[in-house]
């Protein structure tokens, strides 16, 4: 259960950062209207190199992000999102039965408990011949079984 649960958030880390980075690199209008104010604020002062270079290498990231989170990334996304979405609904239920388990009047208002039949137990006839498995099973064979064993095992019962 443990290492299950390393493996989705490792698959969360790697594809939700990716996700991210793709969202990112598209840009929502929330972050463009961001960006735009960025831009306004940036334009005021001069940039430095270091500031063009950190430009130059996230405008980069945002490229390789766009690439390679198109297809894999967002399906394997998906995938788990859809995995965990399932998995909470059948907790869900299972939280609901266990609730319901727990409250006898609400399963079985009516209820009696019932003992099951007493008396002998007795060995019924096959609804079949003895014949009928011929090929694989014999028809000394499936008397010697159901008359000798099974009548055996009825005695015993009793």
């Amino acid at each position: 259960m443990i290492a299950a649960d390393r493996l989705v958030a490792r698959t969360l880390l790697y594809t939700g950062l990716l996700a991210l980075l793709a969202a990112a690199a598209c840009g929502s209008p929330q972050q463009q209207h961001q960006s735009a104010d960025a831009a306004t604020i940036n334009t005021a002062q001069q940039p430095s190199q270091q500031h063009l270079q950190q430009q130059y290498q996230q405008e980069g990231e945002m490229q390789v992000a766009r690439a390679g989170a198109g297809g894999v990334a967002l399906r394997r996304l998906r995938h788990v999102q859809l995995g965990l979405r399932q998995l909470r609904q059948v907790e869900q239920q299972q939280q609901q039965q266990r609730q319901q388990q727990r409250q006898p009047s609400a399963v079985a208002p009516n209820a009696t408990a019932t003992a099951p039949p007493t008396g002998p137990l007795r060995l019924e006839p096959l609804p079949y011949d003895y014949s009928a498995l011929e090929p694989v099973i014999s028809t000394k064979i499936m008397q010697l079984h159901h008359d000798t064993h099974e009548a055996t095992y009825v005695e015993k019962a009793n």
